[in-house]
């Protein structure tokens, strides 16, 4: 296998349709682990929605690969899914959606015996779990989004909230050889923490080992809902196995951290943006009723500013036009189309600022395009994103999913954004700041830095903008009251009889 390995990463990139047609014939006659990883180089090399599709109604139906193997490469594929546009469409999410079935199905068959239904009268309705698959730092969005609910959860609806991190995201349990894969990261000194300072509260915590999913330890947080019983569990974001299990007992609201749907069989999920058409098609085929989403609108509870900087502080030039592009995943979400366009709009009287983690790849492009090397700046990892983007002039959008904390941040600056209306910075930027491509992108950066009347009214609009965005505690005592109604009564989502009252 290892020499497999070492031809394919030496040989790929001068003989990639021969190498990759080869591997596609080779399918059939292989090993479940080996063919995984050939799928794994086919993914990665030609980004094929056919082969995605291919792919994972094999993982489907291996008979041979366990669970939490097939748990690991749900979330390979999700991670794909989220980083490649192509691999986004209806088809591929029916399949992840309907491979996660399969998987949660397997651990439920595990743990019958605890999946008993708790009557709404004997739930302990001061008592709130909020379940998020993975802590990070206060950047990450579903972080941010966990301890954010929590701290509304205690300070103004005054519950006993507990969050616990699952660890369930891309955990050491099982790796394989896989093809580029991506790795999450885990925080080993919150293992021991009961709790974490967030924003002035002190937030009770949990965190699981980097071994999820497993079912010694399932059945351990099963059965610790089973004896205290919490009258509300908020599952933050899709593909918790523990999440859908507890559903089984409490109905469970998923909490959308993107503006696409959430893949989870839990009783209700929020939904920030419009339910396409495609949408409702997927629901369909997947037997969950309409009235399962809840619609929000998007909201984010944005950090305080924490300090002052200048652009000679962070070693951009003083009198240029600066683009701000921010990201946690800019390797997957900045391309060679985007650096491109940034090739065709900058120009002497312009710079652009990278702000975020994991853009490894910046020298490649710097190499590549080396007209760029004086004009795009990789600035890191920022703590206070506020300050960074208050230097910048426009915060222009990478076609990507995610990226609406960031967008919103810049926003509340008065920073116009470009996007194109794809993602969760199209649904929190609103039309007005959408444009239709890479294509259309440099036209309207020109326009940002040579119309200042235009700039300043497109300014005022992001910051009003940006003030319908920030959350408040009325918005999710409303959100859980509209969940609370719709479990009630022989509403669920499947439209059985799950739960008779919440």
């Amino acid at each position: 296998m290892n020499t497999l390995i070492g031809i394919m990463e030496k040989e790929i990139k001068e003989n990639k349709e021969t190498i990759l047609g080869r591997l596609h014939a080779m399918l059939l006659e292989s090993k479940p682990l080996i063919r995984v990883w050939m799928y794994s180089v086919m993914l990665e090399e030609t980004q094929s929605a056919k082969v995605m599709e291919e792919f994972i109604k094999y993982v489907i139906d291996e008979r041979k690969l366990e669970p939490n193997l097939k748990f690991y490469l749900y979330n390979q594929i999700a991670s794909l899914s989220f980083s490649y546009r192509s691999y986004d469409n209806s088809n591929s999410k029916y399949l992840r959606w309907k491979l996660l079935e399969q998987i949660v199905s397997s651990y439920e068959n595990e743990t019958q015996d605890l999946l008993k239904y708790i009557p709404y009268e004997q739930r302990n309705q001061n008592l709130v779990f909020v379940i998020v698959p993975q802590i990070l730092s206060g950047f990450h969005a579903p972080t941010k989004m966990a301890f954010d609910k929590a701290k509304f959860l205690m300070e103004h609806m005054h519950k006993k909230v507990l969050v616990i991190n699952t660890a369930e995201f891309l955990s050491k349990i099982i790796e394989i050889v896989f093809y580029k894969p991506f790795y999450s990261e885990y925080i080993d000194s919150y293992l021991y923490k009961e709790s974490i300072a967030w924003k002035g509260a002190d937030i009770p915590y949990f965190q699981c080992e980097n071994n999820m999913p497993n079912t010694a330890d399932l059945r351990a947080l099963l059965q610790t809902v089973m004896n205290v019983k919490p009258g509300l569990v908020i599952a933050i974001g899709g593909g918790s196995i523990l999440a859908n299990l507890i559903d089984k007992m409490i109905p469970v609201l998923t909490y959308g951290t993107t503006g696409n749907l959430q893949e989870t069989m839990t009783s209700c999920q929020t939904l920030s943006g419009k339910l396409e058409e495609a949408e409702l098609q997927l629901l369909g085929r997947m037997g969950i009723k309409e009235t399962s989403i809840i619609p929000i609108q998007p909201k984010v509870n944005p950090d305080m500013q924490k300090s002052v900087v200048t652009r000679k502080e962070l070693k951009l030039p003083e009198n240029k036009f600066i683009v701000a592009v921010a990201g946690n995943r800019l390797d997957s979400e900045i391309d060679e189309s985007f650096m491109q366009m940034l090739e065709r709009v900058l120009d002497e009287d312009m710079a652009a600022a990278a702000i975020g983690t994991r853009f490894h790849s910046y020298e490649k492009y710097m190499q590549m395009m080396p007209g760029l090397r004086n004009k795009v700046q990789y600035l890191g990892y920022s703590a206070d994103l506020l300050a960074w983007l208050e230097v910048c002039d426009v915060y222009v959008n990478p076609y990507r999913v995610g990226g609406g904390v960031s967008a919103t941040d810049a926003l509340l600056k008065g920073l116009p954004v470009i996007t194109m209306d794809y993602g969760d910075v199209a649904v929190c930027a609103g039309k007005e700041f959408c444009t239709e491509s890479y294509d259309t992108m440099p036209d309207l950066i020109r326009k940002y830095k040579d119309d200042a009347e235009f700039y300043q009214k497109m300014s005022v609009l992001a910051k009003e903008r940006a003030q319908t965005l920030i959350d408040t505690p009325e918005e999710l005592q409303s959100i859980i009251e509209e969940f609370q109604r719709r479990t009630s009564g022989d509403l669920s989502i499947s439209g059985e009889n799950k739960h008779d009252k919440f």
